[in-house]
């Protein structure tokens, strides 16, 4: 059973623990960390007391999340 959870990092952000290379995206649910990186909200990896991903996003904005891919 995977337990996916989410930490309050310092400012707004949640620090958002990964799992076999997927993280519980508070906007999209299992996400894969590929995801993740194409994401405005994404803040980079924690190193501190709880390592995971930095993630500022919020549950309730609606604004799309995902750059284009560039070629």
């Amino acid at each position: 059973m995977k337990s996916h959870a989410a930490h309050r990092h310092p400012g707004h952000e949640r620090i958002l623990s990964v799992e076999d290379g997927e993280v519980i995206c508070p906007r999209r649910g299992p996400v894969t960390l590929e995801r993740c990186w194409s994401c405005r909200a994404y803040g980079g990896f924690s190193t501190g007391h709880i390592e995971g991903v930095i993630c500022g996003a919020d549950p309730l904005d609606a604004v799309p999340d995902i750059r284009p891919t560039v070629r």
